[in-house]
Formats: structure tokens, C-alpha cells, sequence
């Protein structure tokens, strides 16, 4: 009857029959045909050996200790690692009791009529009055000012952009959120 290995020392002197038995049971695949070439064997078989060790080790072994090799099947069997009475054994066992998350359902969408549309602004005018007042020197006040100087106090983004040779929406939409620009619609003069 072939054996179990589970010492990685081991697994040179062992036969062909007992590494692919160890190969089979530490996998969890009873259906493995098994392995042909000895080195290939020898090779997997310490591979598996260091991979039940760290399943084990994960499976809350103390630190300090070599965790012992386990196959799949004794693996699944030890549900809780913990000695019995203390916290860490009443937390798994409290947890392992828990259903598990399902995601929440995603919310439908809604259909594009109903979502508000993205505001162009094409042109704006000063109301003269505003919540904050820019700094002195800074960009946006100048375009302020700009707007404020031109008759109505009405003017394009084309033309503010081709005057300050820059780009000004960012500027502008700071302008309208403080109350100091109004957006016209296309149809008011």
C-alpha cells in the first residue's frame, strides 16, 4: 500500500508508486494518472510537500513551529485551527456561522431622458454682484473685469478666448457658481 510522504527529505528515496500517491493526496486530484519521469516526480512532490506546509501554516499553526504537511482532504476537515475556549476559536466559529456577502443588486440606470443634460456655456454677462471677490492680480479677475468693461456687460467664450489668448471656461464656471456670471441661451440677446 503506497504511502503518504511528508517530508521533502524523504521524497529521494521514495518509489514512483508513493510519490504519485503523495502528489495525489496533498492535490486533492484522486483522478492524477501520476507522473512517468522520477525527476518530474521527485520535483512536484517537494513542491507539493512546501504547499501543504504553507496551506497548514495559514491554517493558524503557532509561529515558530513547523506546520505539518496535510493533505486536501485532512486540510478541509480542520474547520477551526484554534484551541477550544479561546477568543480566536469562538471569532472563527461566529464566522464560519455567518452567511456569506452577496453583492448588492446594481441600481437600473435611468434612461438618458431623464438625465440632466450638460450646460455649454456659449456666452455670459456680468450681474455685478457676486458671493466672493477674486484676488487682485489673478486671471479670473481680469476676465471679470474684462466682462464688466464691455457694453452690456455681454460676452462671447470665443471672444474672451481669442482676447486672453487662453483657454476660459474653467475661469468662467468659478465666475458663474460665485454669482458673478450669468449663462445667456442662445435665443437671448
Amino acid at each position: 500500500m503506497p504511502t503518504i510522504i511528508r517530508d521533502r527529505d524523504a521524497v529521494r528515496g521514495a518509489s514512483l508508486e508513493d510519490l504519485n500517491h503523495t502528489y495525489r493526496e496533498l492535490k486533492g486530484e484522486p483522478d492524477f494518472k501520476g507522473f512517468t519521469a522520477r525527476a518530474a516526480a521527485e520535483v512536484q512532490v517537494s513542491m507539493a510537500i512546501m504547499a501543504a506546509q504553507d496551506a497548514a501554516g495559514h491554517a493558524g499553526v503557532p509561529k515558530g513551529t513547523k506546520p505539518p504537511v496535510l493533505t486536501a482532504q485532512e486540510l478541509a476537515a480542520k474547520t477551526n485551527p484554534y484551541k477550544e475556549g479561546t477568543l480566536s476559536h469562538a471569532l472563527k466559529e461566529a464566522i464560519d456561522k455567518q452567511q456569506p456577502i452577496t453583492p448588492r443588486p446594481k441600481a437600473a440606470e435611468k434612461p438618458p431622458s431623464d438625465r440632466v443634460k450638460r450646460v455649454v456655456i456659449k456666452r455670459v454677462m456680468a450681474t455685478g454682484m457676486g458671493d466672493s471677490k477674486p484676488q487682485a492680480g489673478s486671471i479670473r479677475n481680469q476676465i471679470l473685469l474684462h466682462i464688466q468693461s464691455l457694453p452690456d456687460g455681454v460676452a462671447t467664450v470665443e471672444a474672451l478666448e481669442a482676447h486672453f489668448q487662453h483657454p476660459v471656461r474653467g475661469y468662467l464656471q468659478k465666475l458663474i457658481e460665485k454669482n458673478h456670471l450669468v449663462i445667456l441661451e442662445d435665443d437671448v440677446k
